[in-house]
This record gives C-alpha cells, sequence and structure tokens, in this order.
C-alpha cells in the first residue's frame, strides 16, 4: 500500500497509513509502520452526517448506486449505507437493517415509477405486506422520528398518502427531492439539505 495513502476509521478522523518503515535505497521492503494521526476530511467531506438509502432494486437500482457513488464523496464512506455493500455474507439482515437505520441522521427512499405498484409474484402490491423491506424501513424511519426524504427519481410522482398503508401516510407529508435531467445539481441540492 502507498504509504501516502490512508484509511478513514470512524467519525474521530484517524488516519492509518500502512507501508515501508523508511524510504530510499536501504528501506527494508517489508518492514511496515502503522502512523496514527489526527487529519481534518478531505475538502468538501461531511463525515458527521449518516444516510440510509432505502430502494427497491426492481424500481431504482440504477438511481440508488449512482447516488451512494455520489454521496460517498460528499459524506465519509462509512456514513452512508447501501444494502449490498452493507450487509455482510451471512449476516442477519433484519438485525443489520434496523441497527442501521436506528443510527442513521437521514433516510432516503427512493422512489421511481413502480415503487408504490410493484407487487409479488401472486400479484399482491407488495407495499400492503406487512414484511416488505422497504416498508419496514419507511415505518422504522418515521417511528424513530428520523429526518425521512422522499427521493423522486425517473419522473415518479410523489405517491398521495391515501394509497399509502396507514403506517406510511406521514412519508406523503414528507417534502420530497426530486433527482431528473440535472442530476448533478439536484444532487447538490439534496446533500446541502442533508448537511
Amino acid at each position: 500500500m502507498d504509504a501516502n495513502r490512508g484509511i478513514w476509521v470512524g467519525d474521530g478522523g484517524n488516519f492509518v497509513v500502512n507501508g515501508p518503515a523508511a524510504v530510499g535505497p536501504h528501506a527494508h521492503a517489508h518492514a511496515e509502520v502503522t502512523v496514527t494521526a489526527r487529519r481534518e476530511p478531505p475538502s468538501g467531506a461531511l463525515p458527521t452526517r449518516r444516510v440510509f438509502l432505502s430502494y427497491r432494486r426492481e424500481d431504482a437500482d440504477g438511481h440508488a448506486g449512482r447516488l451512494y457513488d455520489d454521496l460517498v464523496q460528499r459524506f465519509a464512506p462509512d456514513c452512508v449505507f447501501i444494502d449490498v455493500d452493507g450487509i455482510a455474507p451471512g449476516e442477519n439482515f433484519a438485525d443489520r437493517i434496523t441497527t442501521v437505520i436506528a443510527r442513521s441522521d437521514t433516510v432516503l427512499v427512493l422512489i421511481g415509477r413502480s415503487w408504490l405498484e410493484a407487487s409479488t409474484a401472486d400479484g399482491r402490491r407488495r407495499l400492503d405486506d406487512t414484511d416488505d423491506w422497504v416498508r419496514i424501513e419507511v415505518e422504522t424511519a418515521l417511528r424513530l422520528d428520523l429526518t425521512v426524504v422522499p427521493v423522486l427519481v425517473g419522473g415518479a410522482p410523489m405517491p398521495a398518502a391515501g394509497r399509502l398503508p396507514p403506517s406510511m401516510r406521514e412519508l406523503a407529508l414528507r417534502q420530497a427531492a426530486t433527482i431528473g435531467p440535472s442530476w448533478h445539481d439536484d444532487v447538490e441540492r439534496l446533500v446541502a439539505a442533508i448537511a
């Protein structure tokens, strides 16, 4: 590993470097040194906000991945959670999701065109299933009174309260953000609102 590169450790801003113990012709090639020093976050980074991305894979998978990539450029990477990167194989999915939401400051609910009407193989609307993970994520965030931001993508409209299960109807009262063709400008406005 390059001795000039580092890894963020939590919110404390600790900077850990692993690399050659010395530099120059007499350096031992395999010696390593770990240096821990206080360092300010990179310019523009906002490491103190914890953001959880809630989305349906079949509805907004591409939008979620792109938004995640943009958010980790502005917030510390360990402060932005997306399920595909944040859950290890063999880890209890339910426990991990609920624990991370409880530790979050902001939950972004990505809503695409099929989010509201997504259905199971037998034709039942997924939001009507109490075991639906998107429903559980939104219910948990609302119950904990977190900042919950509906993020409309792909030209989706904001769902009306009457179309949501009673436990989720407060979502319709939350001010939505829209990410459209002006992706970068829209994301910048969203980041400013989160920060």
